[in-house]
């Protein structure tokens, strides 16, 4: 091999590994196809004065409760929203057959306090995992993931 064929293919791999450590362009952003979106939207932060041309939402610190009825249980979902240009589709879902999600859609350039409210039937289930979304643009983020034990 010459010289050139050999730097081209340290290259090539030089790219390739580092595709591989950084992982994709927009960290964390999940398929909007994906039914089990495995990674977590981590870019978000609240506090700033205004949003960057180049961030689509910020958001809050979510936090949740549950909620146990006849048969059902319901988890209460709340966080703060910021969006910038496009409104954002804000949704809860469970990864449960017998559940219900909810969602809510917040304007552009408008900053809620949201409050969701997703629930599953019990049919024996002791767990299930518990997904909050955010959909801008035709992008869906997973803005949190996390098992939620019914006890």
């Amino acid at each position: 091999m010459n010289a050139t064929r050999l730097s081209v293919l340290g290259l090539c791999a030089l790219v390739a590994a580092t595709a591989v450590v950084a992982g994709p362009l927009v960290p964390g952003a999940a398929l909007a196809g994906s039914e089990q979106p495995t990674q977590l939207y981590t870019g978000f932060d609240t506090g700033t004065d205004g949003l960057d041309a180049d961030r689509r939402f910020s958001s809050g610190p979510i936090s949740t409760t549950t909620e146990r009825g006849n048969g059902s249980a319901t988890v209460v979902v709340s966080f703060s929203v910021e969006t910038a240009d496009s409104p954002a589709t804000l949704t809860t879902r469970f990864d449960s057959e017998n559940a219900t999600d909810d969602s809510v859609v917040v304007s552009s350039r408008e900053t809620a306090a949201v409050e969701l409210r997703p629930a599953v039937g019990l049919d024996g289930e002791e767990t299930a995992t518990l997904f909050v979304e955010a959909a801008v643009d035709g992008e869906t983020y997973v803005l949190d993931r996390k098992e939620v034990r019914f006890e």
